[in-house]
């Protein structure tokens, strides 16, 4: 007899309606034999095997579970929920802003080297132009020496050499920045137009800077939607 007893599985039963409150008056079947009319915590001896268990309670409809139950389980516990679940309603998320579509770290790169390559034109633009100047007073000077007596004595010919001394500085100055400028403006495009694109805001549509020069100034130009 010990060892049929502990061999004997048993179950404890519970049963909860739609809300999450405990219901004692139920009746239990296991394959359809009525095993209990109270739920009260304590276990029912079944054998072991596969069983169909049915509760059913007072103005709910019954629920109906396939156990496979083995040999020495003691105190199970299983719980019927009975009844349409309630649903359960979430407090309301708070509304939160759209994620700003922000230029990215790529991109605000490409703007810094394109408008340090505009400075870079404009430097090359401005010291061509002061180079040229100096070469047009050192080509005035020359001129000058010409209707002098003597080289030695005409103050033309100092005036000329320090004027071609000074366009040609300015002159290698200007190649310098021209090069270094377009070079940055260059890096500058090709970093915007090959940098990830970021989703843009539902609510407004962001700029774009198109860096540019003219013979003698350089440009930043505004491109979107607004």
């Amino acid at each position: 007899m010990d060892a049929v007893n502990a061999a004997m599985p048993s179950l404890v039963i519970g049963a909860k309606d739609g809300s999450g409150n405990d219901l004692r008056v139920a009746e239990v079947t296991v394959d359809d034999v009525r095993v209990a009319t109270m739920l009260d915590g304590r276990p029912l001896e079944v054998n072991p095997g596969e069983h169909v268990l049915e509760v059913t309670a007072s103005g709910q409809p019954p629920a109906q579970r396939k156990l496979v139950i083995g040999e020495g389980e003691k105190a199970r516990h299983e719980t019927f929920v009975l009844g349409p679940v309630a649903p359960v309603i979430l407090p309301a998320a708070a509304a939160t802003e759209p994620p700003s579509a922000g230029l990215g770290t790529r991109r605000a790169l490409a703007i810094a080297s394109a408008a340090t390559g505009v400075v870079g034109l404009g430097l090359g633009t401005t010291f061509g132009l002061l180079a040229s100047s100096q070469w047009s007073n050192a080509k005035t000077a020359e001129g000058q020496q010409a209707t002098c007596p003597t080289a030695a004595v005409c103050p033309a010919h100092a005036t000329a050499s320090n004027d071609h001394d000074t366009a040609e500085t300015f002159a290698t100055v200007s190649t310098v920045a021209f090069g270094v400028g377009a070079a940055l403006v260059v890096t500058g495009i090709v970093t915007w137009f090959t940098a990830p694109a970021r989703p843009a805001s539902p609510t407004a549509a962001w700029p774009m800077l198109v860096p540019g020069a003219t013979a003698t100034s350089g440009t930043l130009t505004v491109v979107g939607a607004f």
